[in-house]
């Protein structure tokens, strides 16, 4: 019975996918190959996240950029720390707060997102090859609606 019981299981179909499977396994796929490819940069991917989270929102607070990343507030005060070392980031005072500091770009850090956004380009390429402008253009859309209908989860 257990020989039977083998074979059952050996020939039967995967079990199936849901579309939040594969979202998920999308996700993690798309992030995979392109921090091996962002590898070669010198910077971690963690390190390009938090470039690419500050440079869409300049002059935030680290407490904000460390929710954009989903990553507690001293995660990212580290990473902002090295980023700050390297001379790509930099704190200045927030003039309504004296305690706190807002995150800034610096001159260095326009040709890393110029590597970033080509980097990222040729990934989305492959990775949405055979898809047609339309196609595309209604995945961003079904996403939008996703992340709306989960917005705060990740707050």
């Amino acid at each position: 019975m257990a020989r039977e019981e083998a074979a059952i299981t050996e020939s039967s179909d995967p079990p199936p996918r849901t579309l939040h499977f594969k979202i998920a396994m999308a996700a993690r796929a798309l992030r995979y190959s392109f921090d091996g490819r962002a590898a070669d940069s010198g910077m971690t991917s963690a390190q390009w996240r938090t470039v690419a989270v500050v440079a869409a929102a300049q002059g935030s607070t680290q407490r904000h950029i460390a929710r954009l990343l989903g990553v507690g507030d001293v995660t990212a005060g580290r990473m902002i720390d090295r980023l700050c070392e390297d001379g790509v980031l930099e704190r200045r005072p927030d003039p309504a707060d004296r305690r706190a500091n807002r995150i800034h770009l610096t001159a260095k850090a326009e040709p890393l997102l110029e590597q970033l956004h080509l980097l990222a380009a040729k990934e989305e390429a492959r990775a949405f090859a055979g898809l047609d402008d339309d196609a595309k253009a209604a995945l961003h859309g079904h996403l939008d609606i996703i992340l709306g209908n989960l917005r705060g989860a990740l707050d």
